[in-house]
């Protein structure tokens, strides 16, 4: 059932919402429901809230009922819509679509930087620091850098960074909005505001959108065009425009206008279209987890500022710079004694952040800290087999020789060991676990969990909160409610040291599933025993047990633990030449795992993270059947369910929080583990795993701490280059192209930003700007990727007019923020020079040519049949190899450089792509 939604209340009873994506428009599902009929021959905007033809997401689908910044749709097109309503704002990543009614003039569109611009993306500030609740307490915001009297330096300074691009979409224009430094500022309500400077193929300006339920008849007053019957269900809408998106986009436009440009001023008649989104914050969801002091910090923030605020507009403020001194005195003012007793020492805390801090965590200790916060992790017992073998012994083309391998590993020198560790498990494990699959339970449907199944809130613990703190007004939506504070039925609050407590008087159900920023604590499904992989040096050639460094690896996708053994092997045995002693130790990604052999887990006791199980084919009716070789990660890559798919990059963030804060309890063959922590991965490996370095550096314990990463042919961004990725393109668009849906349709485009929504808050460039002047990374960009693109910033570095093996044309749009180089250029990292020796680093970037290295050099030296690959990529990968021996070596603070890297590297700009590397470049 749709939930209430400001949009939902806006045609509620008298409308039919025709659903977002609707893939049968033509079926009469929304018989009789009321329809905005085109009678205009002018190219407008589409803005029909009626019909529900309007930008998605906008903040007119935000579910009103659970109050906690998530949508609220009718799930008429899974896995977008489905996905939409596990989503709590905008995305930060994914460029913003504006259809029209058909075509306009390319070269009339003025973006950022014309005096002429006509398409406007506007942030807006709310001194509570809440959009959602600050829309529906009528709080005034303030356009952000516009000040009294403005100064253009700083609106500029406070604007988005943006570029706007004309697509071809249904046959007619759309104006699409990219994001391009950096993502959207989290938490933030935009306004878009397009202009009637903007003229179709004729010469004629756009107009808004026409009809008695369109934009146009939306922006006259109630006594120019009353909203009579059915239509005064619009009056929400009406009030939004005239009283907020107009408002603030002429102040912004007006202000550029006439500082910037000495251009006159626009009107209301100007406008064509103005609407607003509000972006997520739930890159901090994982945050949150790993350090609940700061949820706790910010959620008594939210109570206070936010509380203050509504005090305020309901007191008569009526303007932005009234609301925020007022809220900025509530914050000065605030003792944490009024939130709980138990608090009273924190009043001498000094004012504001610090009686803040203080209060948060003076809750979580009070609360019970890990005990109640059961997701936050914790340190386990990692459990080594102790049958240590040869590694030479287990990849016999490792071994030493001195004709045939030179470079290779003398036997008795690196040791393999397996061991296990049981982590808390939030995804949908099998039904039946952890009773193996058979052919019978799998193809009853036992694996579908894992295709499907997505993390819930800990209903637990948000009741128990709802509990402790209901007389301060405190009501997750997730948890069990009483009647609010305010209401003819309230609970008593009169006396302050006993407050009501009897969980029978919480019988609200929870309002929301979805779990995010406001709530992130996901429930426990499953404790669920993995398998690690540890390569160390043999103790014989190290005088005895050493306190080695740990490098952490990460494998790429359909990849497992076990492609470690080369690059990680070869990487403790230079640490014996360097007396820079080091383990390298890897777990598997969520529904990736050995398969078959001697590494399989289940001898020892551990569950390979498969679960027996690989896809085998698209929908329910085609459930997970029994995994093969070659099945691992199948179903890692969810494009049934998008959030299926985050929540499996969650679960491995943590998974990697389980084993960092495990790691110094551990020993193999005696060797301790209790010196600096390393990352590297590989791929995927370098995905998600950006999140967890990230925040693990920016946590206050110093127990998950990493002191330098290494990430090779890394991406972020991943929807985009997912859909520019030679490998990934044709199955994207196979797999949509049986639907119906292609690249130059609407639905195809918002599947695809839906698709990046769902990943921002796992996303490596919602993170690697946190590592800029922080945390020592190293970057291996192959600049011919054909895996993961390393910049589709232009249209010569997309994948265009190739098709696929089903005969569908691919067809790979621009993005600013996917790939390789967005991250390096957040993350603030500078190209290597070629001058052999240490090279001191801060974050710094590896591009090799194209031909020198293929996306698997870093674990595979011969990675693509060009002419000389094994020669060239094999110089790559020692090159890698020497860089993050140097990496531990030096703490982070360098890398080592041979004197082949001259031969290997790529200076900016990039080539363009050399789809047929076999015959097409010279090494």
């Amino acid at each position: 059932m749709l939930k209430k939604t400001l949009l939902s209340a806006a045609i509620a009873s008298t409308f039919a919402l025709s659903g977002c994506l609707d893939s049968s428009p033509d079926t009469g599902e929304n018989a009789g429901s009321v329809t905005n009929p085109d009678t205009s021959t002018a190219v407008y905007p589409i803005f029909s809230p009626a019909e529900s033809k309007l930008p998605i997401p906008n903040d007119l689908i935000f579910d009103s009922e659970a109050g906690d910044g998530s949508f609220s749709v009718s799930d008429t097109s899974p896995p977008v819509t489905t996905a939409l309503n596990g989503l709590s704002g905008a995305s930060t990543i994914a460029p913003i679509d504006i259809s029209l009614s058909g075509l306009i003039d390319p070269a009339s569109i003025k973006g950022p930087g014309d005096a002429d611009q006509n398409v406007w993306l506007i942030a807006l500030d709310y001194a509570s620091g809440d959009p959602v609740q600050g829309l529906s307490n009528q709080e005034p915001p303030n356009v952000a850098g516009v000040a009294t009297p403005p100064v253009p330096a700083d609106i500029v300074a406070a604007q988005p960074t943006y570029t706007v691009e004309h697509k071809v979409l249904d046959g007619n224009s759309t104006i699409r909005i990219h994001p391009v430094s950096s993502p959207l500022a989290e938490r933030t309500r935009f306004v878009v505001a397009i202009t009637n400077g903007i003229t179709d193929t004729q010469g004629n300006a756009i107009v808004p959108s026409p009809g008695a339920a369109g934009y146009e008849a939306l922006t006259k007053t109630d006594a120019e065009v009353p909203l009579n019957g059915a239509l005064a269900a619009l009056a929400p809408v009406r009030a939004l425009i005239n009283g907020l998106w107009e408002t603030t986009s002429l102040g912004l436009i007006n202000a550029v206008r006439g500082l910037v440009y000495s251009q006159p001023p626009l009107t209301e008649d100007n406008i064509a279209l103005t609407y607003s989104f509000t972006t997520s914050d739930d890159e901090k969801v994982l945050d949150y987890i790993a350090e609940p002091t700061n949820w706790l910090n910010d959620r008594i923030q939210d109570l206070i500022k936010v509380g203050a605020a509504k005090a305020a507009v309901e007191g008569g403020a009526g303007d932005y710079a009234t609301v925020k001194a007022t809220v900025d005195g509530a914050y000065s003012a605030w003792l944490p004694s009024s939130l709980s007793p138990a608090l009273i020492g924190c009043d001498a805390a000094p004012a504001g952040d610090a009686r803040v801090t203080c209060a948060a965590n003076g809750l979580y200790g009070a609360l019970g800290g890990t005990a109640t916060f059961t997701s936050q992790p914790t340190a386990t017992t990692i459990t080594m087999n102790g049958a240590a073998l040869d590694v030479t012994d287990v990849v016999p083309t490792l071994k030493f020789d001195a004709v045939t391998n030179p470079s290779g590993i003398p036997e008795d020198t690196v040791l393999v060991d397996q061991g296990k560790l049981t982590i808390p498990y939030y995804s949908g494990a099998p039904v039946g676990f952890p009773t193996p699959p058979t052919e019978t339970t799998a193809a009853a449907g036992a694996g579908l969990p894992l295709k499907y199944a997505s993390w819930e809130p800990d209903v637990t613990l948000a009741t128990t909160l709802n509990i402790t703190f209901y007389c301060s007004g405190l009501a997750i939506p997730q948890g069990f409610t009483a009647p609010a504070l305010g209401s003819t039925d309230q609970l008593d609050c009169s006396d302050p040291m006993n407050p009501p407590s009897d969980p029978a008087d919480f019988d609200t159900p929870p309002a929301s599933e979805v779990v995010n920023y406001i709530f992130p604590f996901p429930t426990k499904q499953e404790d669920v025993t993995i398998p690690m992989l540890a390569i160390y040096p043999d103790p014989a050639m190290t005088g005895g047990p050493q306190n080695l460094k740990t490098m952490m690896w990460g494998h790429g996708l359909t990849g497992d633990r076990s492609n470690a053994l080369g690059f990680g092997s070869l990487l403790v045995a230079n640490s014996l030449s360097n007396a820079s002693l080091h383990a390298v130790i890897a777990i598997d990604e969520p529904l990736h795992g050995v398969v078959s052999g001697a590494l399989e887990a289940s001898a020892f006791g551990a569950v390979e993270r498969h679960f027996g199980f690989q896809d085998a084919g698209a929908g329910a009716t085609n459930p997970p059947a029994l995994i093969e070789d070659g099945g691992s990660g199948s179903m890692f890559i969810n494009l049934e369910s998008f959030l299926t798919a985050r929540d499996n990059n969650r679960q491995h963030v943590l998974d990697l929080f389980t084993v960092r804060k495990s790691l110094p309890a551990t020993t193999l063959s005696g060797h301790t583990l209790t010196d600096n922590y390393f990352y590297s991965g590989h791929s995927l490996g370098t995905i998600n795993s950006q999140a967890f370095v990230a925040i693990a550096n920016d946590t206050a314990a110093t127990d998950d701490n990493i002191t330098a990463a290494a990430f090779f042919t890394p991406g972020g961004g991943i929807a985009r280059f997912f859909e520019n990725s030679p490998a990934f393109a044709s199955t994207l668009a196979d797999g949509l192209a049986a639907n119906g849906i292609t690249p130059e349709t609407s639905n195809y485009q918002a599947y695809l930003n839906v698709f990046q929504a769902a990943f921002d808050s796992v996303d490596a460039v919602s993170f690697a700007d946190r590592f800029d002047g922080a945390t020592p990374v190293n970057y291996f960009v192959a600049a011919n990727d054909l895996v993961i693109p390393v910049d589709i910033s232009e249209e010569s570095r997309t994948f265009q007019s190739v098709t696929s093996p089903g005969g569908n044309t691919v067809s790979g749009s621009v993005a600013y923020l996917s790939g390789a180089e967005p991250l390096v250029a957040l993350s603030g990292a500078t190209a290597l020079t070629t001058t052999a020796g240490n090279q001191a680093i801060t974050q710094a970037v590896a591009r090799y040519k194209p031909c020198s290295a293929t996306h698997s050099t870093p674990s595979l030296p011969d990675g693509s049949d060009v002419p000389d690959a094994a020669t060239y990529g094999n110089n790559a990968f020692v090159e890698n190899l020497s860089h993050t021996v140097g990496l531990i070596a030096s703490d982070g603070a360098a890398v080592t450089v041979t004197p082949n890297f001259a031969s290997l590297q790529q200076d900016l700009p990039l080539p363009a792509l050399i789809l047929d590397e076999a015959s097409g470049c010279t090494p």
